[in-house]
């Protein structure tokens, strides 16, 4: 889905985005909480998505023996 330099960006981005609004003390509003949600969780979906197309592309790549038996 992302890249890594994307993925690495995105993670940066959550980052400083709890750090500055828990600095500006604006964490507690609805609307912040929402937006660092939803990055955070594209960011765990991105990496399980990584996982799957991995795991596919191996699996694909090397049969296993018994079916050509």
């Amino acid at each position: 889905m992302f890249t890594n330099r994307q993925s690495l960006f995105l993670s940066g981005v959550v980052v400083i985005g709890f750090f500055l609004s828990g600095l500006l003390g604006i964490l507690d509003y609805f609307i912040t909480k929402l937006v660092l949600a939803s990055l955070f969780l594209l960011v765990i979906f991105n990496l399980f998505m990584t996982k799957k197309d991995i795991s596919s592309e191996t699996d694909d790549a090397n049969p296993d023996d018994k079916e050509e038996m």
